[in-house]
């Protein structure tokens, strides 16, 4: 590890957590986000004088550093994905990544059953137009399922979609409510 700090920054709506080796202890998203903040290794391209530009490895840790309007949290299963081996992933319906000051707000889960994450079956639960969710499963009618979601298909759960707090669209400085800007184009901000 060669010495060198740097920080930089990427705008990205789609963070990675996992949960493999964790047995099958019941843990949080927000204990995930924390899992995966953690500091590790890899190997990476410095530009420092120690490396001279040579793939080395080097110490990182990454975290939010700001909050999208749509955050995607993909949780990883491993290659072998067996439901009975999973850990059960409990979601968080109201999420405040840590220092940021935004409470992001459930949109949808995407679920997953089969033996791994290129095989097998998707489900979907999402917020409905009047709150609560529901449930869609291919040619099944969607089915209510309410508010609850923390404990609904905890094993199957493949990605986690969080929204600012109502609908609400931030860009540039600018607040807008996505559903008063729907209707017409030249009310959204320019990006």
């Amino acid at each position: 590890v060669c010495g060198r700090r740097c920080a930089t920054f990427e705008a990205q709506s789609l963070w990675r957590v996992s949960a493999v080796d964790m047995g099958c202890e019941e843990t949080s998203l927000s204990e995930l986000y924390l899992q995966s903040c953690a500091e590790r290794v890899r190997l990476l391209k410095c530009g420092g004088s120690v490396c001279g530009g040579s793939l080395t490895e080097h110490r990182v840790q990454e975290r939010l550093a700001s909050v999208p309007n749509v955050l995607i949290v993909h949780v990883s299963r491993g290659a072998d994905g067996a439901v009975e081996g999973r850990a059960p992933v409990i979601v968080d319906e109201l999420w405040s990544p840590p220092c940021l000051g935004v409470e992001m707000e459930l949109a949808s889960v995407v679920y997953h059953r089969g033996k791994s994450e290129g095989a097998g079956h998707d489900t979907s639960a999402a917020v409905g137009p009047r709150g609560g969710f529901w449930y869609v499963e291919d040619d099944k009618d969607p089915q209510y399922i309410g508010s609850e979601m923390a404990h609904v298909l905890t094993k199957n759960v493949a990605l986690v979609v969080y929204q600012r707090p109502g609908g609400a669209v931030e860009c540039a400085g600018l607040r807008q409510h996505v559903a008063s800007a729907v209707g017409s184009a030249r009310t959204m901000p320019r990006v």
